[in-house]
């Protein structure tokens, strides 16, 4: 008979130990109580937070401190700083947030209210107060009416306000009209140390020229020039002046020469 085959395993054959394949032990699971703990932390402070913010704001909105507290004015020379608050609108029931958010909206307001100031800048100093800080136009002199003086400006803004002691070294202007805005910025533009010469400007309108004006100056002589055209001639004057001996009129409306008094 012929003998069986049979498979046998060698290890167990030879008397080895069979060998085992160790695999990796799974990673332990994440703590998920404290993965909720965290999830539900999250979202409380994200209710809570906005919550706390809000009842925060209206605890501030409804706090004096969120009001205005007062006003101050810097800059100012002929423009009263009353109105200058006036203009603004503010008054102690203002909200300081309001103001942060609209002051270059109050700034406008206010120069378009009062066109004396060149620039204005409102700022809160502190935690409740204001301070507006403003610019002038330059005053170039006074104009008449009624009987009292008021100040004009460089971009021939008339001032109602009247001033009591006009500024020493700026001219009364006079017989101007609508015509008015046009000879005050020409006289801006004269020199200061010959503007401050002038103690009158006045629209004489002679020699069938509309334009001519008449200049009464500080030192005795007169100035008869063409108000286009003033502020470029004047420069001639103390020229002219200075190499002549007395008193007269310098003629700049079409040349530049000197007239004696004695010759009229």
């Amino acid at each position: 008979m012929a003998d069986s085959k049979t498979s046998a395993n060698p290890d167990q054959s030879a008397g080895v130990k069979p060998r085992y394949v160790h695999e990796p032990l799974p990673k332990p699971l994440p703590n998920v109580q404290h993965i909720r703990h965290r999830r539900n932390l999250r979202n409380l402070i994200l209710i809570t937070l906005p919550l706390l913010i809000i009842a925060g704001a209206a605890g501030y909105m409804a706090s004096p401190w969120s009001k205005v507290a007062d006003i101050t004015v810097k800059g100012t020379q002929v423009v009263a700083n009353q109105d200058v608050i006036d203009a603004t609108k503010m008054t102690t029931k203002t909200y300081i947030p309001a103001v942060v958010l609209n002051h270059k909206t109050i700034a406008k307001q206010v120069q378009s209210t009062i066109p004396a100031l060149k620039t204005v800048a409102v700022k809160v100093e502190g935690a409740r107060d204001i301070t507006l800080k403003v610019s002038e136009f330059t005053t170039v002199g006074y104009v008449s009416k009624d009987g009292s003086n008021h100040a004009v400006l460089s971009n021939g803004t008339i001032l109602r306000r009247e001033s009591a002691q006009p500024e020493q070294g700026l001219p009364l202007f006079t017989g101007f009209n609508q015509d008015l805005k046009s000879i005050i910025e020409e006289v801006a533009k004269v020199p200061p140390a010959i503007r401050q010469d002038i103690s009158e400007v006045s629209a004489t309108r002679g020699n069938g020229n509309p334009y001519q004006v008449t200049l009464t100056m500080n030192d005795g002589n007169t100035v008869v020039a063409d108000s286009r055209t003033l502020a470029k001639k004047i420069k001639y004057y103390p020229n002219i002046v200075g190499q002549v001996k007395g008193k007269g009129t310098v003629d700049l409306e079409v040349g530049a020469y000197f007239e004696p008094k004695s010759r009229k």
